[in-house]
């Protein structure tokens, strides 16, 4: 049996405040789990597992953050 997408809301590790939309599911194609934040776009991640997809995920939001706060980049 495939696992199933699914979504959350997750607390942001830095903001505490602010909610992030992460949903993690299965690929197939690339043989593990992908990670998406949907309150910023770009951002995933790849892991074997889902909580590697998840650690993962957490580093690709950090990196997000300062690039945005670094350039007042807006997506």
């Amino acid at each position: 049996e495939r696992p199933q997408a699914r979504a959350e809301e997750a607390e942001d590790r830095r903001g505490g405040a602010v909610n992030s939309a992460i949903k993690v599911h299965f690929s197939e194609e690339d043989g593990g789990y992908i990670a998406i934040d949907e309150n910023r776009p770009g951002c995933s991640a790849f892991g074997r597992t889902e909580e590697d997809a998840r650690r993962e995920l957490d580093s690709a939001q950090q990196a997000w953050d300062l690039a945005r706060a670094r350039a007042d980049w807006q997506p």
